[in-house]
């Protein structure tokens, strides 16, 4: 039935609430709704309830696996010298959720360089963004746990990694769809906001490692404050929000 309304009208929100009710109730796989918003969402990439819906049962499912591998990484601390530190490729379940949200964002991605002015996969973008970013923060504790709390720069640099390369992946897409739209503020927004990210991370092991990635650093927010400049010019009437995020460090 709910399948039926959602083909004559795709964003009835409640429908989805309905539907999401249902699902619960009949004990219905939440792989199986992940399919089912899969389908809704490549129909038309405009459909905000469709990524909604589908950021309810991702955020669950992380959230979960998060707090499993969490429990997991903190009985084998208990029950061990905790000597031993494991790199996060190792933890058992991380592997598999950087794999989901590589898959999420590429997903979306093909909803923005659809649809670059509707601001439904742009929210969804961040949304991944931020699991991303949660993910990397969680597996970090993870390896300080592992180490008995004595973790070294070089032991959760592994993860630091992974997070890097999605930033970047992800400065290179939209840098390069800025150039396509070049006043569309939703790309200029989510790049700012990865450009904030990518500065907020970078770190250093040696004296010239850290020379090095102190020039990034100033190359990255420079690059920022030209996109909340020319977001002042596209977007007036957020220009104090814009001003506020230029003055502030990253």
């Amino acid at each position: 039935l709910c399948s039926d309304f959602l083909r004559a009208d795709q964003r009835n929100f409640h429908c989805w609430i309905y539907r999401s009710f249902v699902a619960k109730d009949s004990d219905v796989e939440d792989a199986s709704e992940l399919d089912f918003s899969t389908v809704k969402i490549q129909e038309n990439f405009s459909n905000y309830s469709a990524f909604h819906y589908r950021s309810i049962y991702i955020a669950r499912w992380i959230g979960s696996a998060l707090a499993e591998i969490s429990s997991k990484a903190e009985r084998d601390h208990e029950y061990s010298s905790g000597a031993q530190g494991i790199a996060a490729d190792h933890v058992p379940g991380v592997v598999e959720l950087r794999e989901c949200i590589v898959e999420e964002l590429e997903l979306v991605e093909n909803a923005i360089f659809t649809e670059p002015d509707d601001q439904s996969a742009w929210w969804y973008l961040r949304f991944v963004l931020q699991l991303a970013h949660d993910l990397h923060r969680k597996t970090t504790q993870l390896t300080v746990i592992r180490k008995g709390g004595n973790a070294s720069d070089s032991d959760i640099g592994d993860d630091d990694v992974w997070y890097s390369e999605i930033l970047h992946m992800q400065r290179t897409s939209l840098a390069g769809l800025w150039e396509e739209e070049p006043d569309c503020k939703w790309c200029m927004l989510a790049l700012s906001d990865v450009l904030g990210s990518l500065a907020g991370i970078l770190t250093a092991s040696t004296e010239e490692e850290q020379e090095e990635q102190q020039a990034d650093r100033t190359e990255i927010i420079a690059a920022r404050k030209v996109l909340l400049n020319r977001l002042v010019e596209v977007d007036p009437a957020h220009r104090q929000r814009y001003w506020y995020l230029s003055s502030i460090k990253s």
